[in-house]
């Protein structure tokens, strides 16, 4: 049973190993080999300053959160550690 996997797998292997490593000349786009100031390169280049902003905000609003959450458990603590204190005797009674 094992050597009749082994059998098709010695055979496409190989083939699938010489497909891989045929390499051939890597072709350049547009935006790499073409004008600058073309369309195509205005709107990659937008693309990429949107997605950075998206991305940006996003990570900024979870550091908000987390700092806002940070201060307002310090603020709770606080009031709470004052509360629990006794009260102190006032002097003369």
């Amino acid at each position: 049973m094992r050597l009749a996997i082994l059998k098709p797998l010695a055979v496409i292997l190989p083939l699938l190993t010489a497909l891989l490593a045929r390499t051939q000349a890597a072709d350049g786009c547009a935006v790499c080999y073409g004008n600058p100031d073309s369309a195509m390169v205005q709107g990659a280049a937008s693309g990429i300053i949107f997605l950075a902003a998206v991305i940006y905000t996003l990570l900024f609003g979870f550091v908000g959160i987390a700092l806002f959450w940070g201060f307002r458990a310090r603020k709770l603590r606080l009031s709470q550690s004052d509360s629990a204190q006794p009260p102190e005797n006032e002097p003369g009674t």
